[in-house]
């Protein structure tokens, strides 16, 4: 019998930990199962997960390909590798930019790191992307434009120690299950609220959920913020220290109970997300959260006491 190997779900970028075993004969796995010594899911896997590991919708790649006249053709490694050191070769000889590099995902942070380095360093190529842009264009613009960073400030390490939990537009129920275990085991011990105009899976099993008229996030967050303002639940010290603009902003605000209607919810809807984000609170947003009626970069972040 083949021994477990440890690596890491290609499912999501969530990063569970697999154990694989391959199969006695021929190619393949046997098994897969989820790694109880890693931190991210401690054994815990979700079925897709594994089903898509295990069993992909396709015929596994046993060999290198090599594409001739239009068409593929199995080869060997030092052929294929000739063949792809070679194309580099001559073009970072023409110029170092006729190399783009595209990552994924599914890569872990190291892997990620790695490529990086190839790219930047080794390659020289401006034209390296590890999946930010290409996944989350509009979310890292936003990002950079309130944290002065290309990712989320939280790590998995937060989701506990969180006295709210708010899901905005998402679903990770389905979509990220063994994530969505650290967020619905914080949040016995405090308040979960889910935004999103479907009753999703997640949707039921939160404290409370506020469902807006499709296409109404901008107008619901504005709604909060107003009545954040309104009812002094600013940091006013983090605002000073870390930001600009916010008194245009607040100077631009609607009133709360005319924004709530548009967005079609109650006041008792955005004076609950108000009042969750007075706690230490996460707050998690689908890159879907977006409006089309104004530019990428306009999405709304809360300086609340939170």
């Amino acid at each position: 019998m083949s021994e477990w190997v440890p690596t890491t779900c290609v499912r999501c970028a969530v990063g569970c930990g697999h154990l694989q075993r391959g199969v006695e004969e021929g190619y393949g796995l046997a098994a897969v199962r989820g790694d109880a010594t890693h931190p991210t899911n401690n054994g815990l896997a979700c079925q897709r997960g594994i089903n898509e590991t295990s069993d992909p919708d396709g015929e596994w790649l046993t060999r290198p390909l090599v594409r001739r006249d239009g068409d593929l053709h199995p080869t060997t490694w030092d052929v294929a590798l000739d063949v792809v050191e070679t194309a580099l070769r001559d073009s970072l000889a023409e110029t170092r930019d006729l190399v783009a590099v595209l990552g994924s995902g599914q890569q872990t942070n190291e892997a990620a790191y790695l490529l990086g380095k190839l790219a930047r360093g080794g390659f020289g190529t401006r034209h390296y992307d590890a999946n930010t842009t290409l996944c989350m264009a509009s979310a890292v613009t936003a990002y950079y434009d309130a944290f002065g960073s290309d990712a989320p400030p939280p790590t998995y390490d937060d989701i506990p120690e969180a006295e709210s939990h708010v899901i905005w537009g998402a679903n990770p129920s389905a979509a990220h299950p063994v994530m969505y275990r650290w967020i619905t085991q914080s949040a016995l011990e405090g308040t979960f609220i889910v935004v999103d105009p479907v009753a999703t899976d997640t949707a039921l099993d939160a404290d409370r959920h506020v469902a807006p008229t499709p296409g109404t996030d901008l107008q619901l967050a504005r709604a909060v913020l107003a009545r954040c303002v309104e009812t002094d639940g600013i940091d006013r010290e983090f605002v000073k220290a870390h930001t600009t603009g916010f008194d245009d902003l607040v100077a631009d605000l609607p009133d709360p109970e005319a924004a709530a209607d548009e967005a079609g919810v109650s006041m008792a809807d955005v004076d609950a997300l108000a009042a969750a984000l007075d706690d230490p609170t996460l707050l998690y947003c689908s890159s879907s959260v977006a409006e089309p009626k104004v530019p990428t970069a306009r999405r709304v972040h809360l300086p609340v006491t939170s």
